[in-house]
């Protein structure tokens, strides 16, 4: 055969492996998008059943006082009735969303009985209200002693030994299914690397013997061909890369931008439906903070969407003068409707004399919220999470100290990756997925800073942002 001929085939192998890679990294990629999806479903599912755990405790608590008092303070009972309602709800959707993943699939009929469960727990709940109202009906007519019979017969006993165990499940089945989902994505990812290095590796040596033969007819030709067809496949390998990292990166900071400002809208909302009748100050005050962070969810959804359009380039920063003090205060603010969930309360310290830096307001805040969110995750009921500002050496330095259990020996190198979960969030049953701290690095560093989580001495954990001052002031 000629050169020529031997250049043709040769060509046509090259299109086949190409096709062929090209079709694998399409199925792989399919494979991860509905992992992830699955995940999601099974994340927000979590949510839900933690939410009803915790709606579940409140409700049990509340018709206790009622039966003891008589009467519902403050309303008190039929808020958690209505919490109830609405993570029932909420449960009920995440559900079916989950299971709208599954539609063709062989694993739709395993999901089925999911939806059975969600509609067990609705029928034992209300079961379990009919039987606390027929407790009150009870006592109010005198017969104590029987009304409190009911309560523990038919309340507490079937809220702890026959609702709790089906959350508990539902909780352990959702966390091994994101692990599972997490653990595929990432299997899926490994495979589409090994199959880009063998692709590589076959066109690099379909490339060498083009050069080869070309080369008996220009040695100059084929030396120039080669190293074009080289730097070729290195850009094509960079981008794939570069678009699998971004398609990740934002999906994954999707979830925790958002559970923030989402979390302040509900505490400001329970704020406004506790206050008195009449009292339109306190009304008008956490309207005002709805309104604020229905803003800042407006002002993170733009930069999603500016994320999409760019793929893997970083969200810009909007630069300008900024005192750390009023980034603090604001977070601080905010923190408070994070932290009063938890019975947690945070004491702030802001005596940097108004030092200023160049930064970006909203993204700086981000990253304090991040820190003043973890300190609180990991205090105990009644702690006091303490905040301080200051100048020191040149630099505004921001400090977040809790009184939790600490870091890990082991923990430690990993506390700033992707996805790390340490064995503290672990022990105290913290959502999560494990990326805010890596985003407040990386927010910290474009903004030419150092950022950094210790142990203290005297126990607990330390959370450090230092900033370099604006240029022109001390």
């Amino acid at each position: 055969m000629s050169v020529r001929a031997h250049i043709a085939l040769i060509v046509i192998a090259v299109c086949l492996g190409v096709a062929a890679f090209i079709g694998l990294l399409n199925a792989g990629m399919r494979a991860a998008d509905f992992a992830l999806l699955r995940a999601q479903g099974a994340g927000s599912q979590l949510e839900s059943l933690h939410a009803l755990d915790g709606a579940a405790g409140r409700y049990g608590r509340q018709v206790v006082d009622q039966l003891l008092f008589g009467y519902d303070r403050g309303g008190e009972l039929q808020t958690a009735r209505n919490d109830m309602d609405r993570v029932l709800a909420n449960l009920a959707r995440a559900t079916r969303e989950e299971l709208n993943a599954f539609t063709g699939s062989p694993d739709l009929q395993k999901e089925l009985p999911e939806i059975e469960t969600v509609r067990r727990m609705t029928d034992l709940y209300h079961a379990i209200d009919a039987a606390a109202k027929r407790a009150f009906s009870l006592s109010a007519s005198g017969d104590g002693g029987e009304a409190a019979r009911v309560v523990s017969r038919e309340v507490d006993f079937r809220l702890t030994n026959e609702l709790q165990p089906l959350i508990d499940a539902g909780i352990g089945e959702e966390r091994a299914e994101v692990a599972e989902q997490l653990a595929m994505i990432e299997a899926e990812r490994s495979r589409l690397l090994i199959a880009a290095a063998v692709a590589g590796g076959l066109l690099l040596l379909v490339v060498a013997l083009l050069a080869i033969l070309a080369m008996r007819r220009s040695h100059r030709g084929t030396t120039t061909a080669a190293a074009e067809t080289r730097a070729a496949m290195a850009e094509l390998d960079r981008k794939l890369k570069a678009l699998e990292q971004s398609r990740g990166q934002l999906l994954a900071d999707i979830g925790h931008q958002l559970r923030t400002p989402l979390t302040v809208l509900r505490g400001e909302a329970d704020v406004a439906l506790r206050s008195a009748a009449g009292d339109t100050d306190a009304l008008r005050v956490a309207m005002q903070r709805v309104r604020a962070q229905a803003a800042e969810l407006a002002l993170l959804f733009d930069d999603l969407i500016d994320a999409a359009r760019q793929e893997s380039e970083a969200q810009p920063l909007v630069m300008q003068s900024v005192r750390l003090e009023d980034v603090a205060a604001v977070a601080v603010d905010e923190g408070r409707m994070l932290a009063e969930a938890r019975e947690v309360a945070i004491a702030a310290d802001i005596g940097d004399d108004g030092a200023e830096i160049e930064g970006d307001f909203r993204h700086l805040k981000q990253a304090v919220m991040i820190g003043i969110d973890n300190a609180v995750k990991h205090s105990a009921p009644g702690a006091t999470v303490e905040l301080s500002t200051g100048v020191e050496s040149g630099r505004a330095v921001l400090r977040i100290r809790d009184s939790g259990p600490g870091i890990a020996a082991e923990d430690q190198p990993y506390l700033f990756q992707r996805f790390f979960r340490g064995r503290a969030e672990q022990d105290m049953m913290n959502p999560g997925f494990g990326i805010g701290l890596a985003i407040a690095k990386g927010i910290v560093e474009r903004h030419g800073g150092e950022i950094a989580l210790r142990n203290r001495s005297e126990g607990g954990a330390l959370f450090e942002i230092a900033l370099p001052l604006r240029v022109g002031t001390r």
